[in-house]
């Protein structure tokens, strides 16, 4: 899946805007490239690797915590989870409502290879309102909790084009999606690890 999409950072210094492009091909491998205002960013992470490619040049290798994260949010992707609903290894588990806004949504346990996550969904529409996860944030281990709006007919499903993503009760980005397309050809070297740019002398 290739997407386009508008992200909107919050850091203690406001607000950064950003135009994200992203290339997963499931179940494990992502790419992701980041243009902000310092420059293009890019992030890649496999089973065999993940790190970032900053605009200096330097490439840093994630540490393996992180390395976790990053393809545990695959493994969160209702689209993941719904092309492999049958699978032995993923789980649901009904249990509970919760109101959100006006909205008495069922609570859905998801255990998807491992990784767990709970769906917040409106039994009138079928669609996730909600859902919350562990995740790790700048500081360390946080629950985050992505609300997802907007739900449009691509390519025939049905999928969030908004989402509101919060680390511990706290606003942290959103991510509006400009442009999706599933089943794109993907060049094998976006998952690759360039060569680190050595420092310029002075």
């Amino acid at each position: 899946m290739k997407t386009d999409i508008a992200i909107t950072q919050k850091t203690p210094q406001g607000e950064i805007p950003m135009q994200m492009e992203t290339v997963i091909v499931y179940p494990d491998h992502l790419h992701a490239k980041m243009s902000s205002p310092n420059g293009t960013v890019n992030i890649v992470g496999t089973p065999q690797a993940a790190f970032v490619a900053l605009p200096n040049g330097q490439v840093q290798a994630f540490p393996e915590r992180r390395k976790a994260d990053l393809l545990e949010q695959i493994k969160r992707d209702p689209l993941f989870i719904a092309s492999h609903w049958k699978d032995a290894d993923v789980f649901f588990r009904a249990g509970g409502t919760e109101k959100i806004g006006e909205v008495e949504t069922r609570i859905v346990d998801v255990n998807s290879e491992g990784v767990a996550i709970r769906w917040f969904v409106d039994p009138q529409s079928d669609h996730i309102v909600k859902e919350t996860y562990a995740t790790l944030s700048q500081t360390g281990p946080a629950l985050g909790e992505t609300y997802l709006d907007n739900w449009k007919p691509i390519a025939g499903l049905t999928l969030p084009l908004l989402r509101r993503n919060k680390q511990n009760g706290e606003d942290s980005s959103t991510a509006e999606y400009k442009n999706l397309e599933i089943n794109p050809s993907v060049d094998p070297k976006l998952f690759e690890k360039p060569a680190e740019n050595s420092p310029a002398q002075h």
